[in-house]
C-alpha cells in the first residue's frame, strides 16, 4: 500500500503580538533609485573618485530632518582578501559630526543620527577608502551600511571608492573568502542568504548547503555516511549526542534569525575535535544584533494521514505535554528481584498493564515560538543579547508499514505489517549575552537547551518460518532525551603584540536519553484453532544514557607576511573531558 502524506504549515500572526523585525539593508529592503551622473570629458562616462575630505559637487550633502526624527546606523567592515572584520576603521558621515570605530569584528554603530541622506565613508590605514552616496535614514530601526574594503598598494593620494548602494552581501563575501582561503573543503551560508529565504529554523537552513542531507527534519549528515560519523559545533564547541550510537544533534531549535553563519567543514584540520570523521556542521548564533528583534511565530501542521481521525494514541499526562515522564512509566526497583518465582511474579506485575490505548481524535499539529534579541551600544561597554523558546507537539500515524527479511533465498523467512501510532514533544531555548569592553575585548555567556519526549504503540501481524502459525505483536515504547550546553568565551585584539588576537572557549555539556518503559508481546495462532496466546518472545527493556563533557580551548592568530605575501599564523591547544555512560 502507497500512502500519500500532505503537510499543510500555516503561520498565523496573532494582532500586535507577532513583531518582525528585520534591518532595512540598502540595496534589498530600502531600494534607493539612482542619480543619473553626467559624464565628463575626460572619461566619458561615470561618477569621478574625490578624496573623502571634498564635500563638494558630487557628494550627498547632508539633509538632515528634525531633531526629533533620530534613527541608528550600524554594520561591518571586512577585508576584501581575507573576509576577516577589519578593527580600527573609522567610518564617519561625511559633513556632520557622527562617527564610529570599529571593534575587534570590524562591527560599527551610531546612534541618534538625525532622519536624513547621507554619504557615509570607511577608511583605515592601509586600506581604500570606501564612500556610500545617498544612504537614507528614515526609520527607528537600524539602517544597516556593510563595507568590503582592499588594501591600497601605494598610497600616493587619498582615493575613495564611491557607490550609490550598500555592499548588502558583505557577511558573503566574508564566508566565501574565508572559505577560499581555508585549508580545508568546507561550504556554508551567511545571514544574509538565511534573510532571503523561507527558513525558519537551523536545520532548514543547513539544507541549503550542498553536501548535506536533513534527517527528520533537524538530523543534518554528510551525504554518503552514516550519522554516526556528523559532529555538531554550537560556537566552537562539539555538542554531545542523546543517541547512543549516533552522534547527531537537533537542529530545529536555532531560530534562523539568530543566525550568523552555518558552515559544513568536510575535511580534518587541527583546530577540529580529534574524533573528527565525515562531516562538521558550526553553527554560529548572533551576538550584537543590528536591530531589535520581537518576534512570535504559531503554527499548525495537518497530516491527511492522521488529523481528523479517531486513532489509539497513546495517552496524556499532565507534565508529557512539557516531555518529562515524571517516574510515572519507570519499572519497578531491582533491588527485591530475585531468581525466585514469587519475585519475578511481583516485579511484572508492578509493569504498567496499558496495551491498548482508547481511540482518540488527533487534532493538527502545534507549533509555538518566540525570539527576542537587542543590544546598547557603547563605546566602553556595549551590551547585547539574544533569547529564543521554541515548541512543538504532534501525532503522527504510519500505516501499514512493510517489513521482510530474506537469508539467501528468493522467498521471505519474515514479514510483518505494522501499524505505528506516535505522540511527540520537543521544545527548547537558546540565550547568549555578550559584553563588549572598550573595541579590543568581547566576553560572550552562551547557553542551549533542548528536550524531546517520543511515545509509541505499535501493533504488527505476520510470520516466521521459525514459527508455527500467524503472528501478531503489541509494542509500548516512551524516550526522553535532553542536551544542556553552557559556554564561556572571549576574544582579544592584542595591539601591543603586533595586533594578534586571542580567542578562548570554556564549555560544559550534558545531554541525556532515559527510555524507562519498552515492552513487548508476542502472540502465536494455535494451530487448527483461531485463536491466539501468548508466545516466550516478551520483553521488557530500559535504558539510561548520560554524556557530559568538558573542554578548553585557546587560539592565538598573528598577521604577518612571507616574502611580501600577507599571511596568518596560528597556533592553539585544546583539552576535553569525556565521560560517557549507557546501561539497558
Amino acid at each position: 500500500m502507497i500512502a500519500t502524506r500532505v503537510q499543510v504549515r500555516v503561520a498565523a500572526a496573532l494582532g500586535a503580538a507577532l513583531l518582525m523585525v528585520q534591518a532595512p539593508v540598502l540595496g534589498a529592503q530600502t531600494p534607493v533609485r539612482p542619480t543619473p551622473v553626467r559624464p565628463t570629458p575626460a572619461t566619458g562616462a561615470g561618477p569621478v573618485a574625490r578624496p573623502p575630505a571634498v564635500a563638494g559637487a558630487g557628494v550627498a550633502a547632508p539633509t538632515p530632518q528634525p531633531a526629533a526624527a533620530r534613527g541608528r546606523v550600524g554594520g561591518r567592515v571586512v577585508d576584501a582578501a581575507s573576509g576577516q572584520g577589519i578593527a580600527d576603521a573609522q567610518v564617519t558621515i561625511v559633513g556632520s559630526p557622527f562617527g564610529a570605530r570599529t571593534d575587534l569584528d570590524g562591527r560599527y554603530f551610531m546612534l541618534n543620527v538625525p532622519f536624513g541622506t547621507y554619504s557615509i565613508v570607511a577608511k583605515r590605514l592601509g586600506y581604500q577608502p570606501k564612500q556610500f552616496d545617498r544612504v537614507p535614514v528614515a526609520s527607528t530601526e537600524a539602517t544597516v551600511v556593510n563595507f568590503t574594503i582592499g588594501t591600497a598598494a601605494v598610497s600616493l593620494q587619498s582615493v575613495v571608492v564611491r557607490a550609490a548602494t550598500s555592499d548588502r552581501t558583505a557577511s558573503e563575501a566574508s564566508l566565501l573568502s574565508a572559505q577560499q582561503k581555508a585549508a580545508a573543503a568546507s561550504d556554508g551560508v551567511s545571514a544574509e542568504q538565511i534573510k532571503r529565504t523561507p527558513d525558519s529554523n537551523a536545520g532548514e537552513a543547513a539544507t541549503r548547503v550542498s553536501g548535506v542531507s536533513l534527517v527528520d527534519g533537524k538530523f543534518l549528515v554528510a551525504r554518503g555516511l552514516s550519522e554516526r560519523y556528523s559532529t555538531t559545533l554550537v560556537n566552537g564547541a562539539e555538542v554531545p549526542s542523546p543517541e547512543p550510537t549516533k552522534k547527531l544533534v537537533p537542529l530545529d531549535v536555532f531560530p534562523a534569525s539568530l543566525l550568523e553563519s552555518i558552515v559544513v567543514t568536510k575535511s580534518a584540520t587541527p583546530d577540529k575535535p580529534g574524533d573528527f570523521s565525515g562531516g562538521a556542521v558550526e553553527i554560529k548564533t548572533k551576538e550584537f544584533p543590528e536591530n531589535p528583534i520581537r518576534q512570535f511565530t504559531f503554527s499548525q501542521g495537518v497530516n491527511s494521514q492522521t488529523t481528523g481521525r479517531t486513532l489509539p494514541f497513546p495517552a496524556k499526562r499532565a507534565l508529557d505535554f512539557f516531555g518529562f515522564d515524571n517516574a510515572y512509566r519507570e519499572p519497578p526497583s531491582r533491588t527485591q528481584l530475585t531468581d525466585s518465582p514469587f519475585s519475578r511474579e511481583r516485579f511484572a506485575e508492578g509493569v504498567r498493564s496499558a496495551w491498548n490505548p482508547a481511540p482518540v481524535r488527533a487534532l493538527p499539529n502545534l507549533g509555538m515560538g518566540f525570539t527576542l534579541g537587542d543590544q546598547r551600544p557603547s563605546d566602553r561597554f556595549a551590551l547585547g543579547y539574544v533569547v529564543s523558546l521554541t515548541y512543538s507537539a504532534g501525532r503522527e500515524y504510519s500505516e501499514d508499514r512493510l517489513f521482510r527479511y530474506y537469508l539467501n533465498t528468493e522467498e521471505a523467512q519474515r514479514g510483518f505489517a505494522y501499524q505505528d501510532y506516535r505522540n511527540t514533544v520537543d521544545w527548547g531555548g537558546v540565550a547568549n549575552v555578550s559584553l563588549r569592553l572598550g573595541q579590543s575585548n568581547k566576553i560572550s555567556l552562551k547557553n542551549l537547551y533542548t528536550r524531546n519526549a517520543e511515545e509509541l504503540f505499535s501493533t504488527n501481524e505476520g510470520f516466521n518460518v521459525d514459527r508455527s502459525g500467524d503472528l501478531r505483536n503489541y509494542q509500548m515504547a516512551y524516550v526522553e532525551r535532553q542536551l544542556v550546553q553552557s559556554q564561556l568565551a572571549g576574544e582579544h585584539l592584542l595591539r601591543w603584540l603586533g595586533r594578534s588576537r586571542l580567542e578562548w572557549k570554556a564549555t560544559l555539556s550534558k545531554s541525556s536519553r532515559n527510555e524507562p518503559d519498552n515492552r513487548q508481546a508476542e502472540y502465536v495462532q494455535i494451530p487448527g484453532d483461531g485463536r491466539y496466546g501468548l508466545n516466550f518472545n516478551t520483553d521488557f527493556w530500559y535504558r539510561t544514557l548520560d554524556d557530559s563533557q568538558r573542554s578548553l580551548q585557546a587560539d592565538w592568530q598573528l598577521p604577518t607576511r612571507l616574502l611580501w605575501t600577507p599571511m596568518t599564523f596560528k597556533v592553539g591547544a585544546a583539552v576535553r573531558q569525556k565521560r560517557r555512560s549507557f546501561f539497558a
